[in-house]
């Protein structure tokens, strides 16, 4: 994959493995780049990669992968950030070519859901992304807006986006298919904070006496009123596609968003939408969002205004093009989309 005399490793700051579909992107990124033959170095102490990569690879010319946010260095309730930027440092003095994999912008995201946050340090996080995305050779970014947004925001030149996250599974999956069921299913963290979330799915498939699915941790809602609405537990994300295969009409998006909030959803693909994929399901999603409109414009699920609105799309659905969603299942599932990216970067 890298070119002739040119070393390439992706360095590796985590050890996490749990039933949270959180680390699930940065873990697939990590198999993905190893399985196209890219090194691993685990990084424990940031004050010393340049020696460990010196030691490892000796005095040859090294391109370093690096997952964005540097996980467990940073941290958006952190007040210190001198050890983020000591790892961002040592890391462009140990390599030869730098390549940022960015999962999120951390000041957008605090600024639109993050109500703890102060506003000084939110302008401290987008002071450090500011320092870092501008001095790596090549940031990869997970949808042609963010893309966009990179280049006219911060003034970057070399970005390069795989439109969807990967979403690898460790076993065998159907091919997507129409399902012969009329229920939804939503997966996604369930903490006290989603309750106004799960309440509002659960008072809309109610009052549609439809039925949904609920799967993800952290489970915080006292009782679920309708027997309609059930809780399936927390799978780990990796099995996950093999529970919603050929069980569900479509997976839902939604939030509760503000316009500020919509604003960051044009931008990003979320996550949940590759697991979808990857079990081979239409996607049901908020409209004016990237994620709405790449459903749309590919014909393989619905933007909607409202929730509502999912009793109009049993007529809709029909209309889903299972073939362009069986190939897209087979994209995410295979680490398509970051492995043309890195082949882009290191032309």
């Amino acid at each position: 994959m890298a070119k002739e005399g040119l070393l390439a490793t992706t360095l590796w700051f985590e050890q996490v493995e749990a039933n949270y579909s959180a680390p699930k992107a940065r873990l697939d990124s990590l198999r993905i780049m190893r399985d196209i033959g890219i090194s691993v170095m685990p990084v424990s102490n940031p004050r010393n990669i340049n020696s460990q990569l010196r030691v490892a690879y000796g005095s040859g010319d090294v391109v370093s992968f690096v997952q964005y946010p540097l996980k467990p260095w940073f941290n958006i309730t952190d007040e210190d950030f001198s050890t983020p930027y000591k790892v961002a440092e040592q890391i462009m003095v140990a390599s030869t070519k730098t390549v940022l994999i960015l999962h999120d912008i951390k000041h957008l995201q605090a600024t639109m859901f993050d109500k703890v946050v102060s506003s000084g340090l939110i302008a401290r996080i987008e002071a450090f992304e500011r320092f870092l995305f501008s001095s790596v050779d090549a940031v990869i970014c997970h949808s042609s807006p963010m893309s966009a947004y990179l280049e006219s925001e911060f003034g970057l030149r070399n970005v390069v986006s795989i439109v969807l996250f990967d979403y690898l599974c460790s076993n065998a999956v159907p091919f997507a298919n129409p399902a012969e069921t009329n229920d939804f299913v939503f997966a996604g963290y369930l903490g006290r904070n989603k309750r106004s979330l799960v309440r509002r799915l659960s008072e809309s498939f109610d009052t549609l006496r439809r039925g949904l699915d609920l799967y993800g941790p952290d489970f915080d809602f006292p009782q679920l009123k309708s027997s309609l609405i059930r809780y399936m537990g927390s799978v780990h994300p990796d099995l996950l596609p093999s529970f919603l295969a050929h069980r569900y009409l479509a997976g839902i998006i939604w939030d509760e968003l503000n316009e500020n909030q919509r604003t960051y959803y044009r931008l990003i693909a979320p996550h949940k939408a590759s697991a979808y994929l990857a079990a081979g399901l239409p996607i049901v999603a908020p409209r004016d969002t990237y994620i709405g409109d790449f459903v749309s414009d590919h014909s393989i699920g619905f933007s909607i205004d409202d929730l509502s609105h999912i009793g109009r799309l049993d007529d809709l659905l029909g209309a889903v093009d299972f073939e362009t969603l069986r190939r897209m299942q087979i994209k995410v599932r295979n680490g398509h989309h970051l492995k043309e990216a890195i082949k882009k970067v290191l032309e």
